[in-house]
């Protein structure tokens, strides 16, 4: 029971990086441009820290959290990429033959 009840959880949690995986990289991206000295506030006595689900103190994602989570991206930035890149590959491919065909050749000099 425990070990499904865990596996339930970690799905959860899963479903949410991969539902919020752009707003995660975009937060972590202008934190870590961006830093902040946040005020810290002081909570009365008897207030405990945020607990997760399992009753741990629920921890701050790390850089590395932040790379798997973009590296799950990367197939659709590269379908973002692609058409840019074939499109300005075009434009240079017809540009070089243009020049090939249309330019004139310099006169040799004369001695």
């Amino acid at each position: 029971m425990a070990c499904e009840t865990r596996e339930r959880e970690l799905n959860e949690h899963l479903a949410y990086l991969q539902a919020n995986a752009g707003s995660l990289i975009l937060s972590g991206l202008s934190t870590i441009l961006f830093p902040s000295s946040p005020k810290k506030e002081k909570k009365p006595a008897g207030v405990k820290p945020r607990e997760g689900a399992a009753g741990a103190p629920s921890a701050s994602l790390g850089m590395s959290d932040y790379l798997s989570v973009a590296k799950n991206l990367v197939p659709v930035f590269w379908e973002i990429a692609q058409p840019l890149i074939t499109s300005w590959g075009i434009r240079k491919i017809r540009q070089w033959i243009t020049n090939k065909i249309f330019h004139k050749k310099k006169a040799a000099p004369q001695h």
